[in-house]
């Protein structure tokens, strides 16, 4: 067993122990096992999805604080979320309405729709249910809210395809499904080139779908490993994909040329330090990567955020021309063990942590980290 290997076997351990101890600093029915985020952007909220007690919290962005003190749904309530979820989107209906999709198992193929305001709280849509594709037994993996197109994408690995669903009317969108590599998981959305960048765990290429025009067949890139999250975001000088793959437990930062749907390296691919050996500065990884976000900084440097088992927050700042790596490191975190979904509003990066029962922020411009909600 190489001592790469043995790092990330480790870090994963670690990781699972930590998910299994969860709990002990958090009040009951609030931020057991936070999984997965959601930002309402347009009312301010913050919905966060938990493996634990039928579990849906909602933070304040104003203050970031939990609103009313509580859950919003718990194991009383007799609305029902998966439970395993597996990922969360929000929408924002107007006149002070979010509308909230759950995917997990079980059930398979089916997603759980809320909907909250401040006067009704939070109850079950209308149709609480949507039913994608046409297997009983297809896992949804990853979500996605286009607000350009009004479409919600959600990633089925078991099919290979990508489903686009009009948020409102709740009904499959001309051109949908989309077929895509082998066994895709999270999406990335990069909305300011009407692109959609989907991982896969079956290939070594991400798909890339235009979300503008669904007819058009994806592109797909060769990114040489399996991933299983991906992230872009675009400055005046062109395009960055991040991605993260669980095989190695490798992040690879890449510029993507839009005219021509293919990739160059930004760097080389960032492993984990070897165990035994003393940490680099600039060290990226400390444990098992989970997910990416890409954003853009004030500085025209592009950033991506990777959660991981350890909680530490590891942070790729390419420069602002594209031309390499600017700055990269760690943002120490306590109480976010086994970190996985994680948001960006503006200069703040949100990110759940079970391990920890947290959910942690994050300013990305100076990478400090600023508060956390247990």
């Amino acid at each position: 067993m190489t001592k790469k290997l043995l790092f990330v076997l480790i870090a994963i351990f670690g990781g699972i122990l930590s998910l299994r101890c969860s709990g002990n600093g958090a009040p009951p029915n609030i931020l057991l096992l936070p999984q997965f985020l959601a930002l309402d952007t347009a009312n301010s909220r913050l919905f966060v999805v938990d493996s634990a007690n039928n579990g849906l919290s909602l933070i304040d962005t104003t203050n970031n604080g939990i609103v009313t003190g509580n859950p919003l749904l718990n194991s009383e309530n007799l609305a029902i979320i998966p439970q395993l979820p597996q990922d969360i989107a929000a929408v924002t209906l107007g006149n002070g309405v979010s509308r909230v999709f759950v995917i997990g198992n079980p059930p398979t193929n089916v997603m759980t729709v809320l909907e909250y305001d401040s006067v009704n709280g939070l109850h079950l849509a209308s149709p609480p249910f949507i039913t994608v594709g046409t297997n009983s037994n297809a896992q949804l993996s990853g979500l996605q809210y286009d607000p350009v197109s009004g479409n919600l994408f959600v990633s089925d690995s078991t099919d290979s395809q990508v489903h686009a669903i009009n948020a409102v009317t709740e009904s499959e969108a001309a051109g949908s499904p989309i077929a895509v590599n082998a066994i895709p998981r999270k999406m990335g959305l990069n909305s300011a080139q009407n692109l959609l960048f989907v991982s896969s765990l079956g290939s070594t290429s991400v798909s890339v779908i235009n979300t503008a025009n669904l007819s058009t067949p994806p592109a797909s890139v060769d990114v040489g490993i399996e991933t299983s999250s991906v992230a872009s975001a675009s400055n005046g000088a062109g395009t960055v994909l991040f991605t993260v793959s669980p095989t190695e437990n490798q992040v690879s930062v890449f510029n993507y040329n839009t005219g021509t749907s293919s990739i160059t390296p930004v760097g080389s691919p960032i492993l984990p330090p070897v165990v035994g050996q003393p940490l680099p500065a600039n060290n990226v990884l400390s444990g098992a990567a989970s997910q990416v976000a890409a954003g853009v900084l004030t500085n025209g440097e592009i950033a991506g955020l990777i959660t991981q088992s350890t909680g530490d927050l590891g942070f790729i700042d390419v420069a602002s021309d594209l031309s390499g790596i600017a700055s990269q490191g760690l943002i120490p975190v306590l109480n976010a063990q086994g970190a996985t979904g994680i948001v960006l509003l503006g200069s703040t990066a949100y990110f759940a942590a079970p391990g920890g029962s947290s959910v942690s922020f994050v300013n990305i411009e100076t990478n400090q980290f600023i508060g956390q909600l247990l």
